[in-house]
């Protein structure tokens, strides 16, 4: 990181990172991808779910084991890929777990299981997106300037800015043309966005960000301070 001091005030920062943001062709298409991600799976949780528990379970039990399912899964991921994340290539874990957990969390969903296939489901599907967020938090520390400090909140939000949006989509859908087909829609354009960044040549910079890391500093350089523990 450059040891730029910083200066101005926040919206002169925030504009600034968000000129940086747009200038760098892999975290504007990181930031992209997250942000198309956030409005499908955030609404997954918190406007389906809750539909999805009431109409094919008929109870609130229902929603809390599936809940807590996503949440023991995605503690047991953090662990997990923290003891091995520096053995996994970048991008193809990135974008991996990118297509496999929406695959496996919407396509139980839309087979409407009995519950237990559902809470079974349900931790594996957020265990594999661990990484994802790992990734692409990585990525933007390694390659933002120190003193473009406002640069990781813009990412954040640009990241965020389509939740409300797929929120508000995921309810009228759900009232205009069912559960099940708003599940099986909300799967479709996320498989396709996905499975879409393999053929972007771009992301291939995620890999050759960690190798120019592993030759400057050597292969038992510990991180950075500002740096993840888990890269």
């Amino acid at each position: 990181m450059a040891t730029e001091s910083r200066g101005g005030g926040y919206f002169s920062g925030l504009l600034e990172g968000l000129r940086f943001v747009f200038s760098n062709k892999l975290m504007l298409w990181m930031v992209l991808v997250a942000t198309i991600g956030n409005s499908l799976d955030k609404p997954l949780i918190y406007v389906i779910s809750p539909v999805y528990a009431k109409t094919i379970y008929g109870s609130a039990e229902s929603l809390g084991l599936i809940v807590g399912a996503f949440g023991g899964g995605a503690l047991a991921g953090t662990l997990l890929y923290g003891s091995v994340a520096h053995r996994l290539p970048r991008r193809l874990t990135f974008l991996s777990c990118f297509v496999a957990a929406p695959v496996v969390a919407f396509g139980t969903l839309a087979a409407t299981p009995p519950l237990g296939v559902v809470v079974a489901a349900a931790a594996p599907a957020s265990l594999i997106a661990v990484p994802i967020n790992q990734l692409y938090e990585t990525v933007i520390q390694e390659r933002t300037p120190e003193r473009l400090g406002r640069t990781f909140d813009t990412v954040t939000a640009l990241a965020y800015v389509g939740i409300p949006i797929g929120s508000i989509l995921a309810g009228v859908f759900v009232e205009e043309v069912g559960l099940i087909p708003t599940i099986l829609g909300m799967g479709a354009i996320y498989s396709v966005v996905t499975l879409s960044m393999f053929f972007n040549p771009v992301l291939r910079q995620m890999d050759a960000g960690a190798a120019q890391r592993c030759h400057l500093e050597g292969p038992s350089a510990s991180p950075a301070p500002w740096m993840p523990k888990y890269v």
